[in-house]
């Protein structure tokens, strides 16, 4: 309710109202709020990071049920991006995290977009790739990102 006049400012409380619902807390920087479908490309790679540490599946579980309690739009989908980290162990952090992000925002959007499985292949091809650039272009013609 004070947002929107905090230092003078005259934001209408709608605006305001939106803003918090498009975005969510930052599962990076906790006083950065950032837009939905990044929170889930930034928790899917905090679970692959994990995953590559060496924690189990059923540790992440528990950590994401206590972390994500309060986000209404991020902790519905946890399994699922749990099941993508583990179940595609080859597939490189980065790459989740473009995947996780790209599809959140065609879900979003309301077109259809490849499951994890259609595409993990040509996900692990990306992966393996040595040249950063190659990796990138890799991505965004597996992905369907323009620049």
């Amino acid at each position: 309710a004070t947002c929107g006049s905090y230092r003078s400012y005259a934001i209408p409380a709608e605006r305001i109202a939106a803003h918090l619902a498009m975005t969510t807390q930052s599962a990076w920087d906790p006083l950065a709020r950032v837009p939905l479908c990044t929170k889930v490309a930034e928790t899917i790679s905090n679970i692959a990071v994990a995953r590559d540490q060496g924690r189990s599946r059923e540790s992440m579980t528990e950590i994401l049920d206590t972390v994500l309690a309060k986000d209404k739009f991020t902790y519905p989908k946890r399994s699922e991006l749990l099941a993508w980290a583990y179940d595609n162990p080859r597939i490189a952090v980065r790459v989740l995290y473009f995947y996780a992000r790209q599809q959140c925002q065609s879900e979003q959007a309301g077109k259809n977009f490849p499951l994890l499985a259609e595409l993990s292949e040509q996900l692990i091809a990306c992966s393996v790739k040595t040249q950063r650039s190659e990796q990138d272009a890799c991505l965004r013609q597996t992905l369907s990102i323009s620049q």
